[in-house]
């Protein structure tokens, strides 16, 4: 690749994409799952920005974390300013500060599902999901995905508390 075309990809991604992995407590293996590569060394090279990112795991990184794909290509967009471009289908405000369990009770109640409703339309077991809402265990990183996807959320609105949910 010329060197002209490496300066007009964007060479912030690494750094918004630790900024906002780190946030919401994603480790660099996590990443990985979610994006569904093996490894982890391509990651750290991103973070470093020793490596660009293709288009498609830009792309993955907009549904992952549910912020438009301004933020992640624009570099004149600071790291922090990530609110103004995240994206939600869903009113959420009343639930900032909650916990996760909370969460997705919260969203199933919602969609009027029960249980065993979301469970199958997860992939996995009613327990899964009770024992999730009872805090009993913490998803895998894949199921985590499917949650968000299913609720068309972010894995960061998901959990972390301290990211403003805005009405949609």
């Amino acid at each position: 690749m010329a060197a002209s075309n490496l300066r007009s990809l964007p060479q912030r991604f690494g750094e918004k994409l630790r900024a906002r992995r780190t946030a919401i407590g994603l480790s660099q293996t996590d990443l990985a799952s979610a994006w569904g590569i093996r490894g982890r060394s391509l990651i750290p090279q991103i973070e470093l920005g020793r490596r660009l990112p293709s288009l498609d795991l830009i792309r993955l990184s907009v549904v992952l974390f549910s912020i438009d794909i301004d933020y992640w290509v624009l570099d004149e967009i600071a790291i922090d300013d990530y609110e103004r471009y995240y994206r939600s289908d869903i009113q959420l405000g009343q639930l900032a500060g909650q916990s996760f369990p909370a969460k997705i009770r919260w969203l199933r109640e919602q969609k009027g599902l029960s249980e065993r409703e979301l469970a199958k339309a997860l992939n996995v077991s009613r327990s899964y999901i009770y024992n999730l809402e009872a805090e009993r265990l913490r998803p895998s990183p894949d199921v985590l995905a499917r949650i968000a996807s299913y609720f068309a959320l972010s894995v960061a609105a998901l959990l972390d508390d301290s990211i403003p949910l805005k009405d949609a």
